[in-house]
């Protein structure tokens, strides 16, 4: 009789035990086929999910991050204050692809008045009834980040040319709604004011009533051309509603400027305000200019590696921000859930090889005198061998296929669970404890994708690759269960066995 038709016959004629290993290796493969399928769930959405990450970052002061950056790296650059030559070595990073080593500075004007998205002004605008505040950012290069990345676009005239920005050109772009506000637009000639307040003696909160002719200490009138409009982003999500209407308001009053006019006026304020007001800013004022930068990576993937190489340049108590903080709390919480289903797949493939194994050896003692017929009539050990693999590995094939889809539908149900429960907790915390915005947060950059956006990528479908791995899973099981009956079975004398 041939071994096919031997397994056949003995599979059929052992019904019975046939089912009970059938059932056995059911609910084992479940637990295999489960835990392979959450295993390439969780890679998968932590792939997509960085992969769909915003790419620009920024590097700033951060001390939230110390401990962790200092045991990442065996030193740390001298120094405590973040140099323009540190924030340019950072944009050479092949990581990058676009960078703002800006500088901003306040322009005053009683002659314009500010857009409100409050009922009252913020106070980076709110100097009393006289004077309107303008935030005016520099810019360095003609795809400069803000526009690049969709923050703002141009709705009318033109963009900075090389020229503008490389001749201290006075020209400058502004908001849409700022200009239809105060009746400007492209052309327009704006005088802007740059006052330097006395604050010397002056102790407790600065009241709007200080803003008055008489506590300036000196006063530069700055000419701006208009030569474009621009419209904020209607998209920005900072994840929260109020500052949200914070951000949107900054944008409303923000003009672009040549990099180098910002920086020659941010200087100049800071000469005099340590003039009258005893040094207040410490240090080389230059430094003070660009406190930080902004970089858009090449791709969201390398984030790990360009945050390793900046740790290699900034100081200690700097570090990178990103503009979605929920990012580490989710793939924190995919750590776990996959950390716990890797686990149950060494679990379970122990537990198949132990059972199995026993049932084989079982199996062998019971049918010890099939054995030593076949033993006596001269049939190999290792064809018998071959027949009891043969008659596990079918039944175990037709558990696994049956549980592959089981398992699968299992798996997913209580992983995304359990992965929306922890996310749920770790919003709770971040709530509870609060949040600090960094410089994206208040440049208007959006966050990103919402936890649920992120669990929404979460899929725990198999593909080939998954499914050839845990096929391959079962055939190893299968064959490292027969290395202890096989030494059973060399052991076993037909003789003994048919006396």
């Amino acid at each position: 009789m041939g071994l096919l038709r031997r397994v056949f016959t003995s599979l059929v004629r052992n019904w019975g035990k046939t089912v009970v290993l059938l059932l056995i290796t059911f609910v084992l493969t479940c637990v295999i086929a489960g835990a392979i399928s959450v295993q390439q769930a969780i890679q998968n959405a932590e792939n997509n999910i960085r992969a769909n990450l915003p790419t620009i970052v920024s590097v700033e002061f951060d001390m939230d991050g110390v401990s962790e950056r200092a045991a990442l790296v065996e030193s740390l650059p001298e120094g405590d204050t973040l140099t323009f030559e540190m924030l340019n070595e950072i944009a050479e990073l092949p990581y990058v692809r676009n960078s703002d080593v800006v500088a901003s500075t306040g322009f005053l004007s009683a002659e314009l008045t500010n857009v409100l998205v409050y009922e009252f002004p913020l106070i980076l605008y709110d100097y009393g009834d006289e004077w309107a505040g303008v935030e005016a950012k520099g810019v360095r290069i003609p795809n400069f980040v803000d526009l690049e990345e969709g923050l703002v676009e141009l709705y009318s005239g033109r963009n900075f040319s090389e020229e503008d920005l490389q001749s201290r050109n006075y020209v400058m772009l502004a908001s849409r709604n700022f200009a239809e506000l105060n009746g400007i637009g492209i052309g327009s000639i704006i005088p802007l004011e740059l006052i330097v307040w006395d604050y010397s003696g002056h102790t407790g909160t600065f009241s709007r009533e200080h803003y008055v002719e008489e506590n300036i200490f000196i006063q530069r009138t700055y000419h701006f051309e208009i030569i474009g409009i621009f419209e904020p982003s209607s998209d920005i999500d900072t994840g929260f509603e109020h500052m949200d209407k914070s951000v949107l308001e900054r944008l409303e009053n923000r003009v672009y400027v040549p990099n180098v006019v910002a920086g020659d006026a941010s200087l100049f304020f800071m000469e005099q305000f340590n003039k009258v007001n005893e040094g207040w800013v410490q240090g080389d004022l230059e430094s003070h200019i660009y406190r930080e930068g902004f970089f858009v990576l090449h791709d969201p993937l390398q984030l790990e590696d360009f945050k390793a190489a900046v740790l290699t340049i900034v100081p200690l108590h700097y570090g990178v921000m990103t503009t979605n903080d929920s990012l580490d709390k989710v793939i924190e919480a995919m750590t776990t859930v996959s950390n716990l289903f890797s686990l149950s797949l060494w679990v379970a493939i122990g537990a198949s090889i132990a059972i199995l194994s026993i049932l084989m050896v079982l199996t062998l003692r019971d049918r010890r005198r099939e054995i030593g017929i076949y033993l006596a009539l001269g049939e190999r050990k290792t064809r018998i061998i071959s027949q009891v693999v043969l008659e596990v590995l079918f039944v175990t094939l037709i558990a696994a296929t049956l549980s592959l889809l089981a398992g699968n539908i299992i798996a997913n149900s209580i992983s995304e669970s359990m992965l929306r429960e922890d996310i749920i907790a770790a919003q709770a915390s971040e709530l509870r404890q609060g949040r600090a915005f960094s410089s994206l947060d208040n440049m208007g950059f959006s966050t990103g994708e919402s936890a649920n956006e992120m669990l929404a990528r979460y899929d725990a479908s198999l593909d080939l690759r998954a499914v050839l791995l845990f096929y391959l899973t079962i055939l190893a099981t299968v064959m490292a269960s027969t290395i202890i009956p096989m030494s059973y079975l060399m052991k076993l004398n037909p003789k003994k066995i048919l006396m």
